[in-house]
Protein backbone atom coordinates (compact mmCIF):
# COMPACT_ATOMS: atom_id res chain seq x y z
CA UNK A 1 0.00 0.00 0.00
CA UNK A 2 1.54 3.37 -1.21
CA UNK A 3 2.52 5.66 1.73
CA UNK A 4 -0.13 8.26 2.72
CA UNK A 5 1.25 11.96 3.50
CA UNK A 6 0.39 14.94 5.02
CA UNK A 7 -2.96 16.25 3.28
CA UNK A 8 -2.54 19.77 1.64
CA UNK A 9 -6.11 20.95 -0.10
CA UNK A 10 -6.07 23.54 -2.86
CA UNK A 11 -8.87 25.18 -1.35
CA UNK A 12 -10.95 25.17 1.56
CA UNK A 13 -14.35 24.06 -0.18
CA UNK A 14 -12.25 20.90 -1.42
CA UNK A 15 -11.64 20.31 2.31
CA UNK A 16 -14.63 20.74 3.75
CA UNK A 17 -16.04 18.13 1.01
CA UNK A 18 -13.76 15.99 1.80
CA UNK A 19 -14.55 16.27 5.81
CA UNK A 20 -17.98 15.76 4.97
CA UNK A 21 -17.46 12.49 3.22
CA UNK A 22 -15.35 11.22 6.20
CA UNK A 23 -17.94 11.80 8.10
CA UNK A 24 -21.01 10.40 6.49
CA UNK A 25 -18.20 7.53 6.20
CA UNK A 26 -18.05 7.17 9.67
CA UNK A 27 -21.69 5.87 10.09
CA UNK A 28 -22.08 4.20 6.75
CA UNK A 29 -18.14 2.51 6.25
CA UNK A 30 -19.87 0.60 3.68
CA UNK A 31 -21.53 3.01 1.54
CA UNK A 32 -20.05 2.33 -2.35
CA UNK A 33 -20.69 5.41 -3.66
CA UNK A 34 -19.30 8.01 -1.49
CA UNK A 35 -15.76 5.68 -1.25
CA UNK A 36 -16.11 6.69 -4.38
CA UNK A 37 -16.71 10.31 -4.62
CA UNK A 38 -13.89 10.72 -1.77
CA UNK A 39 -11.44 8.79 -3.34
CA UNK A 40 -12.18 10.55 -7.40
CA UNK A 41 -11.52 14.03 -4.92
CA UNK A 42 -8.33 12.22 -3.51
CA UNK A 43 -7.29 11.45 -7.06
CA UNK A 44 -8.01 15.09 -8.74
CA UNK A 45 -5.79 16.30 -5.44
CA UNK A 46 -2.87 14.16 -6.24
CA UNK A 47 -3.43 12.17 -2.97
CA UNK A 48 -2.89 8.88 -4.45
CA UNK A 49 -2.69 6.47 -1.97
CA UNK A 50 -5.41 8.15 -0.06
CA UNK A 51 -7.59 7.65 -3.51
CA UNK A 52 -5.98 4.17 -3.37
CA UNK A 53 -7.10 3.27 0.13
CA UNK A 54 -10.73 4.36 -0.97
CA UNK A 55 -11.03 2.01 -3.94
CA UNK A 56 -9.42 -0.73 -2.29
CA UNK A 57 -11.85 -0.33 0.17
CA UNK A 58 -14.73 -0.43 -2.39
CA UNK A 59 -13.35 -3.60 -3.59
CA UNK A 60 -13.32 -5.19 -0.06
CA UNK A 61 -17.45 -4.52 0.20
CA UNK A 62 -17.98 -5.21 -3.73
CA UNK A 63 -15.29 -7.15 -5.70
CA UNK A 64 -17.38 -6.46 -8.80
CA UNK A 65 -17.19 -3.04 -8.99
CA UNK A 66 -15.42 -1.88 -12.47
CA UNK A 67 -15.12 1.67 -11.69
CA UNK A 68 -13.40 0.65 -8.49
CA UNK A 69 -10.99 -1.26 -10.61
CA UNK A 70 -10.57 0.92 -12.98
CA UNK A 71 -9.76 3.91 -10.46
CA UNK A 72 -7.89 2.16 -8.21
CA UNK A 73 -5.22 1.20 -11.52
CA UNK A 74 -5.14 4.82 -12.27
CA UNK A 75 -4.29 5.93 -8.85
CA UNK A 76 -1.40 3.34 -8.85
CA UNK A 77 -0.13 4.13 -12.43
CA UNK A 78 -0.03 7.79 -11.38
CA UNK A 79 2.43 7.17 -8.22
CA UNK A 80 6.32 7.83 -9.07
CA UNK A 81 7.13 3.93 -9.19
CA UNK A 82 3.58 2.77 -10.15
CA UNK A 83 3.54 -0.86 -10.74
CA UNK A 84 2.67 -1.93 -13.42
CA UNK A 85 1.94 -5.46 -13.17
CA UNK A 86 -0.54 -4.98 -10.49
CA UNK A 87 -2.35 -2.02 -12.69
CA UNK A 88 -2.46 -4.84 -15.56
CA UNK A 89 -3.66 -7.49 -12.97
CA UNK A 90 -6.60 -5.35 -11.60
CA UNK A 91 -7.83 -4.28 -15.06
CA UNK A 92 -7.22 -7.92 -16.12
CA UNK A 93 -10.09 -8.83 -13.24
CA UNK A 94 -11.89 -5.99 -14.51
CA UNK A 95 -12.27 -7.65 -18.40
CA UNK A 96 -12.92 -10.51 -17.39
CA UNK A 97 -16.06 -9.18 -15.36
CA UNK A 98 -17.32 -6.76 -18.07
CA UNK A 99 -15.84 -8.12 -21.19
CA UNK A 100 -18.02 -6.27 -23.47
CA UNK A 101 -16.27 -3.13 -21.88
CA UNK A 102 -14.51 -1.20 -24.45
CA UNK A 103 -12.71 1.58 -21.92
CA UNK A 104 -11.58 -1.62 -20.09
CA UNK A 105 -9.93 -2.96 -23.20
CA UNK A 106 -8.33 -0.09 -24.12
CA UNK A 107 -6.69 0.76 -20.35
CA UNK A 108 -5.64 -2.63 -20.57
CA UNK A 109 -3.74 -2.33 -23.50
CA UNK A 110 -2.05 1.17 -22.76
CA UNK A 111 -0.86 -0.92 -19.45
CA UNK A 112 0.74 -3.52 -21.69
CA UNK A 113 2.10 -0.67 -23.73
CA UNK A 114 3.78 0.81 -20.77
CA UNK A 115 4.96 -3.15 -19.51
CA UNK A 116 6.58 -3.49 -23.85
CA UNK A 117 3.70 -6.28 -23.95
CA UNK A 118 3.19 -5.33 -27.70
CA UNK A 119 1.42 -7.88 -29.15
CA UNK A 120 -0.74 -8.00 -26.06
CA UNK A 121 -1.62 -4.60 -26.81
CA UNK A 122 -2.60 -5.25 -30.27
CA UNK A 123 -5.16 -7.97 -29.46
CA UNK A 124 -6.69 -5.35 -26.44
CA UNK A 125 -6.96 -2.28 -28.91
CA UNK A 126 -8.52 -4.59 -31.63
CA UNK A 127 -11.11 -5.96 -29.33
CA UNK A 128 -11.51 -1.73 -28.26
CA UNK A 129 -12.53 -1.16 -31.61
CA UNK A 130 -14.52 -4.22 -31.91
CA UNK A 131 -16.98 -3.45 -29.21
CA UNK A 132 -19.56 -0.19 -28.68
CA UNK A 133 -17.52 2.20 -27.22
CA UNK A 134 -18.25 6.25 -26.93
CA UNK A 135 -16.14 8.50 -29.43
CA UNK A 136 -12.98 9.12 -27.36
CA UNK A 137 -12.33 5.36 -26.43
CA UNK A 138 -12.24 4.67 -30.01
CA UNK A 139 -10.58 7.28 -31.57
CA UNK A 140 -8.03 6.66 -28.77
CA UNK A 141 -7.52 3.09 -29.64
CA UNK A 142 -7.32 3.30 -33.52
CA UNK A 143 -4.36 6.14 -33.06
CA UNK A 144 -2.65 4.12 -30.86
CA UNK A 145 -2.84 1.31 -33.46
CA UNK A 146 -1.53 3.88 -36.17
CA UNK A 147 1.62 4.25 -33.97
CA UNK A 148 2.28 0.59 -33.15
CA UNK A 149 1.95 -0.21 -37.11
CA UNK A 150 3.70 3.08 -38.34
CA UNK A 151 6.57 2.17 -35.56
CA UNK A 152 6.82 -1.63 -37.31
CA UNK A 153 6.59 0.34 -40.61
CA UNK A 154 3.33 -1.19 -41.77
CA UNK A 155 2.69 2.07 -43.60
CA UNK A 156 -0.90 0.66 -45.16
CA UNK A 157 -1.89 -0.46 -42.11
CA UNK A 158 -1.28 2.46 -40.18
CA UNK A 159 -3.24 4.47 -42.96
CA UNK A 160 -5.84 2.21 -42.57
CA UNK A 161 -6.19 3.17 -38.68
CA UNK A 162 -5.76 6.65 -39.71
CA UNK A 163 -8.79 6.96 -42.31
CA UNK A 164 -11.18 5.03 -38.90
CA UNK A 165 -10.10 7.41 -36.24
CA UNK A 166 -10.51 9.93 -38.83
CA UNK A 167 -14.34 8.61 -39.84
CA UNK A 168 -15.15 8.83 -36.08
CA UNK A 169 -13.59 12.41 -35.38
CA UNK A 170 -13.15 13.95 -38.74
CA UNK A 171 -11.59 16.83 -36.57
CA UNK A 172 -8.67 14.72 -35.89
CA UNK A 173 -6.20 16.82 -38.17
CA UNK A 174 -6.68 19.90 -35.90
CA UNK A 175 -6.38 18.17 -33.07
CA UNK A 176 -3.13 16.78 -33.39
CA UNK A 177 -2.08 20.19 -35.00
CA UNK A 178 -3.27 21.94 -31.74
CA UNK A 179 -1.48 19.60 -29.51
CA UNK A 180 1.36 20.18 -31.45
CA UNK A 181 1.39 23.67 -30.78
CA UNK A 182 0.83 23.15 -27.42
CA UNK A 183 3.79 21.40 -27.06
CA UNK A 184 5.91 23.73 -28.86
CA UNK A 185 4.58 26.66 -26.70
CA UNK A 186 2.90 24.95 -23.51
CA UNK A 187 0.50 27.21 -21.72
CA UNK A 188 1.34 26.86 -17.93
CA UNK A 189 -2.33 25.98 -16.90
CA UNK A 190 -1.69 22.90 -19.07
CA UNK A 191 2.09 22.08 -18.03
CA UNK A 192 1.14 18.94 -15.46
CA UNK A 193 -1.74 16.74 -17.14
CA UNK A 194 -2.21 15.08 -14.06
CA UNK A 195 -3.49 18.09 -12.40
CA UNK A 196 -6.88 18.62 -14.79
CA UNK A 197 -9.99 18.03 -13.54
CA UNK A 198 -12.07 14.41 -14.51
CA UNK A 199 -13.29 11.56 -13.76
CA UNK A 200 -10.22 10.48 -12.80
CA UNK A 201 -9.71 7.87 -15.07
CA UNK A 202 -9.45 8.89 -18.68
CA UNK A 203 -6.86 11.59 -20.24
CA UNK A 204 -8.58 13.90 -22.03
CA UNK A 205 -9.28 13.37 -25.40
CA UNK A 206 -6.24 15.85 -26.69
CA UNK A 207 -3.91 14.28 -24.71
CA UNK A 208 -4.31 10.77 -25.75
CA UNK A 209 -3.66 12.16 -29.10
CA UNK A 210 -0.90 14.09 -28.31
CA UNK A 211 -0.02 10.55 -26.99
CA UNK A 212 -0.35 8.58 -29.50
CA UNK A 213 1.40 11.50 -32.02
CA UNK A 214 4.54 11.53 -30.01
CA UNK A 215 4.93 7.42 -30.34
CA UNK A 216 4.74 7.44 -34.02
CA UNK A 217 7.13 10.41 -34.23
CA UNK A 218 9.51 8.37 -32.29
Amino acid sequence: MPERHERVFKDIDTEKQIDDLQNRLKSDTANIALRIELGKIYLSENMLADAAAEFESVLHVDSQNIEAYLLLASAILRLPNGDLNKASGLLEKAVRIAPESADLHLRLAQVYLKQGKEENAVREFKKTVELPGNTETLVSAYLELMAIYRKKGETGRAGDMYEKAKEINPGIDEIIRQTEINRITPHPESSCKDCKQGDGIHPELEDRIKNAREKIEK
